[in-house]
């Protein structure tokens, strides 16, 4: 019978390996700073609109869009099998129409607060704008006019799409085919890029306003150590004085008291 014994060196490594990964399950996992403000972010957003219907509704409509949009795909790339082409047509068709159904409703309803935004601009009511745009003022007139006019971009390329999608629904076949592919990328780079332009925008203003609270804070902290200076010495100067009164007070009560003696020493 032959024994197999560990050798010294493959014990070692066993320990060490062990010792590694006792030290890694004790040490905490750090999550990253985009992380925490991401899930900051989101907490806030439920804290703020939990109990907001609006809130809901987007929810739910961009779950829609998700949804469909998932499925649109799948069945372009032919991912969801169909046994005949009518029933994948009918399925793109179906998909596409409840996507160009959400996506026009967003349009009618956003479209008329850009045109009032746009009023409020060509008016100078900074007051109203600020109920859209926070930071809405004179110096960020550039900022504001920006996204006002990817609003209208993105509503004005949707609505071609809805035209021929609703006034070609019953024979789809006829539909002028270069519609959609040409206004489609429009509408989202125009939306992405609306969304990306107010996210920098709003960044700015954050830091701004960061950097404002950060000086105040430091003027603050100046003027506290300041007058705790003017404190500090006009309670020394009090100080002073007293001790000053003191002496004068003390050297007096002795002159009169070597004038008594005096007096009493020559009668």
């Amino acid at each position: 019978k032959t024994k197999t014994t560990e050798s010294p060196m493959s014990q070692d490594k066993a320990e060490e390996l062990l010792e590694e990964v006792s030290d890694s399950e004790d040490e905490p996992i750090e999550a990253s700073p985009f992380h925490i403000s991401f899930a900051r972010f989101v907490l806030r957003i439920w804290e703020e609109h939990k109990y907001s219907l609006w809130f809901w509704f987007c929810l739910v409509w961009w779950f829609v869009v998700v949804v469909v949009g998932t499925v649109v795909f799948f069945v372009i790339i032919g991912a969801i099998p169909f046994e005949y082409y009518d029933t994948k047509d009918w399925w793109m068709e179906l998909n596409l129409q409840i996507l160009n159904f959400l996506f026009s409703i967003s349009a009618f309803y956003n479209h008329p607060y850009h045109i009032l935004n746009t009023y409020f601009v060509i008016t100078k009511d900074w007051k109203r704008l600020g109920e859209t745009y926070a930071w809405a003022n004179q110096s960020n007139v550039i900022k504001t006019v920006t996204l006002i006019i990817c609003g209208h971009l993105v509503c004005l390329t949707t609505y071609p799409i809805t035209f021929v999608r609703w006034g070609f629904a019953m024979n789809h076949f006829t539909r002028p085919s270069w519609v959609v592919p040409t206004f489609l990328p429009l509408v989202f780079a125009t939306d992405i890029g609306g969304g990306i332009a107010e996210a920098i925008f709003r960044g700015q203003e954050q830091e701004k306003e960061k950097k404002m609270r950060l000086m105040h804070k430091h003027h603050s902290r100046i003027h506290t150590a300041t007058e705790e200076e003017e404190s500090h010495d006009d309670g020394f100067e009090t100080h002073t004085r007293k001790r000053l009164r003191a002496n004068s007070g003390s050297h007096l009560s002795s002159s009169e008291v070597g004038l008594d003696s005096t007096s009493e020493f020559s009668i």
